[in-house]
């Protein structure tokens, strides 16, 4: 634990509660170092190879300000001369950089102010931020400018030197800036997320604005807690942006509030986005972005938060946190219930188990102890649990902190009666590779571009397993499994594809949204703990039958015509012709969502009044009377 190290502290010595912690080799020795905020108003330099405090660093504060800061610093040579520097803000917005000058990773190190400038041109005395910053360079030359806001109205711009490149009066928020190049053009842009649900993106370099999308045309309030993430989802070159926004539109019954997941492309329109009935209101996580499966397409690995939040609301816990993780496309892949008591915590992502796949590093409890879990990041399976000393906050970091050439891990620690802290763990695995926190990628030092993830290990031997096909439709695959063997992950397939993982759901079975048409073959295969498969036969879909595995569906004598395609946020309708039997009905799916029945209308058309969302994805499916179906493809909604 560390107690004030030095005088003139505003607040007392806290807990390491900043949003989330930079690691950087200063002294270029091979070990790392941790920079964090304090809520005594300090920043700290931690060893990362011994219990040390390298260096405290007082920011700037106006006399008597009496807020903790939570924001997270970054470490970069913003000025090209060679040392690293400390770039941050504090919660009277202040933005201030410090070089580092001298000292060791085994002594202490000393850092100067370079300057600071408090961001106070639209709300003065009252100007405050929670929002970190971002630092790159935008123009070529070599120099990095940094990027802040405000809590309330002021975007910013500073040059290396601290002058103001550019500045708005646009409202900020609560999360930190976000610097990429979306559209892959070799300029970036600058993402700022507003507590009103804007994504406001701007020239990074000039400040001009390019476009602004409004997420509270879809939740209320749609407040962006923590910023989101940039990344390539589906390998079209363009970088798509990945978010979570709060929804606390019914200030009676929190359960009614679920957080939505939005992905936006690199243009500002709105690709998809899920609002589960199982989120609890807000998230404070920065999602993980990753091709985990190898399949050349990345998945979204999200953690939502227990809270409705304040206005509406003063911080009510709202149950149990989840963990998930979504498929580029919007599918849901894995969901888990995870006992952490107060969950604003970031996770992490890396092969910390050695087994070829990358772990999910969450923090959560189990058996009444505080720590971390490792998390298959396939399947969502709770694979090892990491006891910590006290509670821990805020979520992990992972890098070779001693020079050992094996993955460490860091977090922050706290209790009450003992304080706040920092902790660290060793793994047995070698920190080679790509590991990922929430927009920024790391290979441990290295340099070359990281290998793609390995296949999965070779399943050992086999075991028995009975399968009992539950459940079905033809947008769900359930399966219960019966086995003396302790599972890690259960599989399915269709028509002899590829496997895919299904989630062990709470009462008991394993599912997953996946589409098998009817009259498609399905099989499952369980994994035990020690690497054996036990697999099934194949099972016509949906009447659920044994049937003889022939890897495709027989050929459909049922056919549709979807045609005239039509309608609006409130209203989806087709014509529907068929062939082969009589059509029985006609549904539609809005988002991969249930299939809802339409009406058939004196005109001979399906329609129905349903909320579709202008971004929204709907597809049409019949039905004949004598059980088949034919759906049509997806649409984009509205039709144009």
């Amino acid at each position: 634990m560390i107690t004030n190290s030095s005088p003139g502290h505003s607040l007392s010595f806290g807990q390491f509660d900043s949003d989330t912690y930079a690691v950087a080799d200063f002294d270029h020795d091979g070990k790392r170092e941790v920079v964090v905020s304090n809520d005594n108003q300090d920043l700290y330099v931690l060893s990362g190879s011994s219990s040390r405090v390298l260096a405290e660093i007082h920011p700037d504060y106006p006399a008597g300000w009496p807020v903790r800061t939570i924001s997270d610093p970054v470490v970069a040579d913003i000025d090209g001369d060679g040392h690293l520097d400390i770039v941050s803000d504090d919660s009277a917005g202040v933005v201030c950089a410090f070089r580092y000058d001298s000292g060791t990773s085994t002594t202490s190190m000393t850092f100067t102010k370079m300057w600071c400038h408090r961001m106070s041109d639209y709300m003065g005395d009252q100007t405050g931020a929670d929002a970190g910053v971002a630092v790159g360079d935008v123009d070529g030359s070599g120099k990095l400018v940094t990027f802040s806001n405000t809590e309330d109205k002021g975007l910013y711009a500073f040059n290396s030197d601290g002058s103001v490149r550019w500045k708005s009066a646009d409202y900020g928020g609560n999360a930190g800036p976000l610097l990429t190049d979306l559209d892959g053009d070799g300029h970036k842009e600058i993402v700022f997320w507003g507590d009103g649900g804007e994504v406001r993106v701007r020239d990074a370099s000039t400040g001009t604005p390019k476009w602004t999308f409004y997420s509270n045309k879809y939740v209320t309030p749609a407040s962006i807690s923590v910023s989101g993430s940039a990344a390539d989802l589906d390998g079209d070159g363009k970088k798509e942006l990945v978010y979570m926004a709060r929804d606390a539109h019914d200030a009676t019954n929190f359960s009614n509030d679920h957080a939505a997941l939005f992905v936006l492309g690199y243009n500002g329109a709105l690709k998809w986005w899920v609002h589960p009935s199982w989120t609890n209101p807000t998230s404070y996580n920065h999602p993980v972005l990753a091709d985990v499966n190898g399949d050349g397409k990345k998945e979204i690995i999200t953690l939502d938060w227990n809270t409705i939040g304040h206005k509406p609301g003063n911080w009510e816990v709202t149950g149990s946190p989840h963990l998930f993780s979504y498929s580029w496309d919007g599918r849901l892949l894995w969901k888990d219930d995870i006992a952490d008591p107060w969950s604003n915590d970031d996770v992490a992502l890396a092969d910390v188990t050695g087994d070829g796949v990358q772990d999910v590093l969450a923090i959560g409890t189990a058996n009444g102890h505080d720590g971390v879990w490792y998390v298959n990041s396939r399947t969502g399976a709770f694979e090892q649990h990491v006891d910590t000393a006290y509670g821990a906050l805020r979520g992990p970091v992972i890098g070779d902190f001693d020079g050992s050439g094996k993955l460490s891990w860091a977090l922050s620690i706290h209790s009450s009666s003992a304080g706040g802290g920092f902790q660290f763990f060793k793994t047995d695995q070698p920190c080679q590779g790509l590991f990922l926190s929430f927009h920024e990628n790391d290979n441990c030092g290295g340099s070359g571009t990281p290998p793609p993830p390995p296949p999965p290990p070779p399943p050992g031997g086999s075991f028995s397993a009975t399968f009992t096909p539950t459940g079905a439709n033809e947008w769900w695959i359930q399966v219960h499994v019966t086995t003396g063997n302790a599972l890690s992950g259960v599989d399915a397939r269709v028509n002899g594809g590829t496997w895919q993982p299904l989630t062990l759901q709470s009462w008991g079975d394993w599912a997953a949204s996946y589409h098998a048409a009817s009259g498609s073959t399905v099989e499952f295969r369980a994994t035990d703990t020690g690497g054996n498969t036990a697999q099934s036969g194949c099972y016509l879909w949906t009447s659920m039958a044994a049937t003889t595995c022939g890897g495709s569906p027989p050929p459909p004598t049922f056919a549709a015509t979807f045609s005239n395609v039509r309608g609006n946020e409130w209203w989806e309708e087709t014509d529907v012709s068929v062939t082969g039997s009589t059509l029985a009905g006609v549904d539609v799916a809005i988002n991969g969502g249930a299939w809802t029945a339409l009406d058939h209308q004196s005109y001979g058309s399906w329609a129905k009044s349903l909320h579709a969302p202008a971004g929204s994805t709907v597809q049409f499916r019949a039905r004949s009377t004598d059980g088949q179906t034919a759906t049509s493809t997806t649409y984009h909604w509205p039709p144009a």
